[in-house]
């Protein structure tokens, strides 16, 4: 990969961090985890408790905004976490645990992707009056997973970047 590239990969993940943090605030401020609580609901009796605190509130327009901005955040940490467990995973020598795992991360960062576009679609129809048991419960499967998968991820880039490179 070039390097002009994945800095601009780097730049984008880092300013959609900001943005993210950003559009969740006032979110953060009427519910315990901010847009988190609604990922992980996992029933409409607590999506609701959340809908109807953002609504009181009136920030249930921050709740939309966040929501939508989060696509473009998946396109960059998606990249981000793809380039740097492909990369890291080639310090290390065929068949050694660490080049598996970060070959076999690189590819899952994707899933996460697609699962994070499910969570969002499900918070959609329930920040808009849709939410379901079952779009609650399908939005908080797809969050849960998706937020295991990039906690391993994580774990994964970290542990590498401070693991010596293998002799060939």
């Amino acid at each position: 990969m070039k390097k002009p590239l994945f800095l601009l990969i780097v730049i984008g993940t880092i300013a959609m961090i900001a943005v993210m943090r950003i559009t969740e605030a006032p979110l953060s401020k009427k519910t315990p985890y901010g847009v988190i609580s609604l990922e992980l609901a996992f029933d409409t009796v607590q999506s609701n408790k959340i809908i109807t605190a953002w609504t009181t509130a009136n920030v249930i327009k921050d709740a939309r905004i966040n929501t939508a901005w989060d696509f473009l955040f998946i396109f960059f940490y998606t990249l981000f976490f793809f380039f740097c467990c492909k990369k890291l995973s080639a310090k290390f020598n065929e068949g050694n645990w660490k080049r598996n795992a970060g070959l076999f991360l690189s590819k899952a960062v994707f899933v996460s992707a697609l699962l994070d576009v499910g969570e969002n679609s499900g918070m959609f129809l329930t920040i808009n009056g849709s939410g379901s048991n079952t779009v609650v419960l399908a939005t908080s499967i797809c969050s849960a997973i998706k937020w295991g998968l990039v906690l391993l991820t994580i774990i994964y880039i970290l542990v590498a970047l401070f693991s010596k490179r293998q002799a060939p």
